[in-house]
Order: C-alpha cells, then sequence, then structure tokens
C-alpha cells in the first residue's frame, strides 16, 4: 500500500500465513495495479488475479484456500506465462 511506483522487476511482496484459508485482498491505498498470485503449502499456483486496479474496494479472491500470496506488478502472470 502507498507505493507509487512499480516495483522493481522480478520482485513482490509475499504474504504469509499459518495454515491455508480462503483468503480476501482488496487495492484500497494502492496506488500501482497489480497480478495477485495465490500458492499453496507447497508454493503451487492455485490461482491468480490479473491487472487489479488500483485503489478498487473490490474483493480479490479465489475459491481455494492458499497459504501463501504473492502480489506483483501487473503483466507478471503474462509475461511469464504462470498457470494453475
Amino acid at each position: 500500500m502507498y507505493i507509487k511506483n512499480k516495483l522493481p522487476n522480478n520482485s513482490g511482496m509475499l504474504f504469509t500465513y499459518n495454515t491455508p484459508k480462503l483468503l480476501s485482498f482488496w487495492m484500497k491505498n494502492t496506488f500501482i495495479d497489480l497480478d495477485i498470485i495465490f500458492l499453496d503449502e507447497y508454493m503451487n499456483i492455485v490461482g491468480y488475479k490479473e491487472n487489479n486496479i488500483p485503489h478498487s474496494l473490490k474483493q480479490i479472491k479465489i475459491i481455494t484456500p492458499s497459504k501463501y500470496v504473492l502480489e506483483m506488478n501487473s503483466g507478471t502472470v503474462k509475461k511469464f506465462n504462470l498457470k494453475k
């Protein structure tokens, strides 16, 4: 939140949780568009939401429990052809 410039290439913010759970994020106070990648306890991609809009209060979530969530610059999922 509050970062106004894109993140450095190939970097992001990793959120970790004690156990897998259904997670929800929003873009309030976020100035850059982001891809949000949801990971299981083995760091496998279980879902993602691309090109999330800055300042949006819309919930960003998937229907699969996640233990980790990685936020990266918008376009990262497509750039690396990431898949579930």
